[in-house]
């Protein structure tokens, strides 16, 4: 519905990297996966809340230890 507030999921691919301390983490969304997403004329608008009352969040696995 037009206006409503809906959490997504997205399942990622499994992948592995260290990051250093102080690094970061930038995310892009993007909503396509090239030639297998079909086009949409005209493209649906998405708003990505992150306030006080729209909590947005990036959950990823941690795995402790390394080299």
């Amino acid at each position: 519905m037009p206006g409503e507030s809906v959490q997504l999921v997205f399942d990622l691919l499994p992948i592995s990297i260290i990051f250093k301390a102080e690094h970061r983490i930038r995310l892009v969304l993007t909503f396509a996966a090239g030639t297998a997403t079909p086009r949409v004329d005209p493209p649906p608008m998405v708003t990505v809340y992150r306030d006080a009352l729209h909590r947005s969040a990036l959950v990823l696995p941690l795995v402790r230890g390394g080299p």
